[in-house]
């Protein structure tokens, strides 16, 4: 790794002492000095104590520059399962020439380690740099926090491109999905998206709330240069709404009733089973884990995660109390028009879900008497996440936008 460290950071342009071809296309397909010591890198960011540090994408971001500057061509090597006599072999990176066949390279590369033997069988895929994905934009969370109704107003502005809605009733999509791990995509899933998001606008904006805990989909962002916008609630808030939203639809029928709120909580995990619409003669089994809101609306580790690999400038946060002036003030962050159309009104997906429902709204009251352990249960999980909302938010939000609710009142001091 010193070795190619010392490579790469001679720069692109010391290629033509290590063998380069100055004069155009090689004659043949003869690798460089510098592309034989890049190649081996890891394909994949494996979960390590060095994975997540800033210098792994700084090498990956040199090998994608200097190959390129070598006119060649990255490939994911993939060994078949019996190659590795001794031990598993990851899938790793080799540079070769523009139009060349990647397997001499490949094997080449393969039998540095000793525990692969001839012959080497091999799959190796064409790969493209994240940087080439189309994908200026991203509303990477929180889920529960305002995103569906964001993402439309969006991408009713005319120099924002949103398409997830023809595909998605909530907006969603997943570009960084199918090749999650990888320091490089493959080329055919940056040329299927790009495709897709073909568009003369200024921005291409995709939805994706779990993006924003995920640390690998930050990283792969932050080496993008993407914009991230992160709508916030409550965390208390946002566990309510998810165990309303995943229960709201179960018919109450003998001993499928539904759970209680202050069953679910402290028991951190409850299920009901609800008939299903396509064949009523069957029930599908819904499930509700306490564990899920602790992992998922942690809000200050996830602006932890969020700032320790993006700008403070990269990155929108606005609470959901805010909503209705968001995309006005997103419009100036962005630099761009302030849109020209009459905004929906934000809607309250769990609460809208639930109109004709009054009964298990009232039960599932987290205000309510009934529901006090519950409450102190959700608010020792997340003990500083409300005070640490507003110190957060790209643009304060006016004092009295909280505290009409009663864990927002014991949060801030008030009874």
């Amino acid at each position: 790794m010193l070795a190619l460290a010392a490579l790469l950071g001679a720069g692109v342009d010391a290629a033509a002492s290590l063998g380069r071809d100055d004069s155009g296309a090689a004659a043949d397909c003869e690798s460089t000095e510098l592309m034989e010591a890049m190649s081996g890198f890891p394909s994949y960011s494996w979960p390590s104590a060095d994975s997540s540090k800033a210098s792994v994408w700084d090498t990956v971001r040199s090998i994608s520059d200097a190959c390129a500057g070598e006119g060649g061509t990255l490939w994911r090597v993939t060994l078949a399962a019996a190659q590795a006599t001794r031990k598993p072999s990851a899938p790793f990176t080799v540079c070769v020439r523009q139009g060349c066949d990647p397997q001499a390279t490949a094997e080449r590369v393969a039998l540095r380690d000793s525990s692969v033997a001839l012959p080497v069988q091999l799959i190796a895929e064409e790969l493209a740099d994240w940087r080439e994905l189309r994908l200026d934009l991203v509303v990477a969370g929180l889920g529960k926090a305002g995103t569906t109704w964001l993402v439309r107003q969006l991408g009713r502005h005319k120099q924002i491109y949103h398409r997830g809605f023809l595909a998605d009733p909530r907006g969603e999509e997943f570009p960084l999905d199918a090749q999650h791990g990888a320091h490089w995509p493959s080329r055919r899933c940056v040329e299927r998206w790009n495709q897709q998001h073909q568009s003369n606008r200024s921005f291409v904006l995709a939805k994706n709330p779990g993006y924003a805990a995920d640390a690998w989909a930050v990283q792969v962002l932050a080496h993008i240069g993407a914009r991230l916008i992160v709508a916030v609630r409550s965390p208390v808030e946002l566990c309510h709404s998810l165990f309303l939203d995943t229960f709201q639809a179960v018919e109450p029928e003998g001993r499928w009733d539904r759970p209680s709120l202050s069953d679910c909580v402290l028991q951190d995990e409850c299920d009901a089973l609800m008939r299903t619409p396509a064949s009523p003669a069957r029930f599908e089994k819904l499930t509700f884990r306490t564990g899920k809101c602790r992992d998922s609306f942690s809000i200050e580790s996830i602006f932890k995660l969020l700032f320790r690999h993006l700008r403070r400038e990269q990155v929108y946060v606005v609470h959901t109390s805010q909503l209705q002036g968001a995309v006005a003030n997103i419009s100036r962050w962005l630099g761009v028009q302030l849109p020209a159309f009459e905004l929906d009104p934000p809607l309250n997906t769990a609460r809208h879900n639930l109109a004709a429902d009054p009964s298990f709204r009232a039960e599932s009251d987290l205000c309510a008497a009934a529901n006090a352990g519950a409450l102190a249960y959700l608010r020792g999980l997340f003990p500083s996440d409300e005070r640490a909302i507003d110190l957060w938010l790209t643009w304060p939000r006016p004092y009295h936008a909280g505290g009409d609710r009663c864990w927002q009142r014991v949060a801030q001091g008030k009874k």
